[in-house]
């Protein structure tokens, strides 16, 4: 690792906090939830297709065992 009391010492300064910075936003809660909600919304359309297309013959089913 190179020395930090030399000429560079604000440059690793400033690049220790951009670090930081970045890895508090990156692990933001709210940021979470977002790519939570992007799966969802992508997700719920196809899975809604899937109910769809299964809900008569599970009918059916549901009718033949009484």
């Amino acid at each position: 690792m190179a020395d930090r009391s030399g000429r560079f010492a604000g440059c690793f300064t400033v690049h220790d906090s951009v670090s930081e910075l970045v890895q508090q936003v990156a692990n933001e809660p709210s940021v979470g939830l977002y790519f939570v909600q992007q799966h969802v919304h992508k997700a719920v359309p196809g899975l809604l297709s899937v109910k769809v297309s299964i809900l008569p013959p599970s009918l059916h089913l549901n009718i033949l065992s009484i």
